[in-house]
């Protein structure tokens, strides 16, 4: 993505934000997968 190894999950979190106001949803899940089987997730909730 054009970005700093290490920046994929604030990245990934901003777009989801920015994507959740732009379209007025209400819930946006990010992902990342890493090696050896490693993967975090976060699901996000707009309040307001």
């Amino acid at each position: 993505m054009g970005h700093a190894f290490g920046a994929t999950g604030a990245i990934l979190l901003g777009q989801v934000v920015d994507i959740l106001e732009h379209t007025g949803g209400r819930y946006g899940i990010a992902s990342v997968s890493g090696a050896a089987g490693l993967g975090v997730a976060v699901l996000v909730e707009r309040i307001s």
